[in-house]
């Protein structure tokens, strides 16, 4: 069932992603997308909608309504809100954000990364990290910082299936062979 849901969720972003960038309004999209899918992870009353569980789809429908005009999201993005309702998709709704944002990121050329550091970085260090980074690759990096004593110092960064260690810790061990 997990496949199934996997592939469904794939089919809807891509449908979505094409819409979005045809109309150029991908980034809103995607804002639009990760705050509903924030708000339905947040609210775990909110979460039953998703799951239809005793309510009508125009029941559901008002409800997302609501927040959408809340959140004064992109008329694109309450529309495919509303197919997911209609289609009792609604529950697809984290997956295919997580498909339409590597859509766009793919689309920016913008990779993830994870940066491992043994302390907490002020922001303009975190910067500097990204600049280089983006240097190395030749493309835009979203970056996921993390803390992890154990390397000692320095700094580790995974983009894709490449790592970039500059750690203390490896340093140490390459040294005591």
């Amino acid at each position: 069932m997990a496949k199934k849901n996997g592939r469904l969720a794939t089919v809807y972003s891509k449908a979505l992603f094409e819409i979005a960038v045809r109309h150029k309004r991908e980034e809103e999209i995607l804002k639009n997308i990760k705050s509903f899918s924030d708000v339905l992870r947040k609210h775990a009353n909110l979460a039953t909608l998703s799951k239809g569980l005793g309510f009508s789809n125009q029941e559901i429908f008002a409800s997302v309504h609501e927040i959408c005009s809340l959140l004064q999201f992109e008329k694109l993005s309450t529309h495919f809100i509303g197919i997911l309702i209609e289609k009792k998709r609604l529950g697809l709704i984290h997956d295919i954000y997580d498909s339409y944002h590597s859509l766009y990121r793919e689309k920016n050329g913008i990779l993830k990364s994870v940066v491992v550091t043994a302390h907490d970085v002020a922001p303009a260090i975190k910067q500097e990290i990204m600049n280089v980074l983006s240097k190395i690759t030749g493309k835009k990096i979203q970056p996921s910082f993390k803390v992890d004593p154990e390397i000692l110092g320095g700094i580790s960064a995974q983009i894709g299936s490449r790592i970039y260690d500059a750690s203390l810790r490896t340093h140490i061990q390459s040294l005591l062979g």
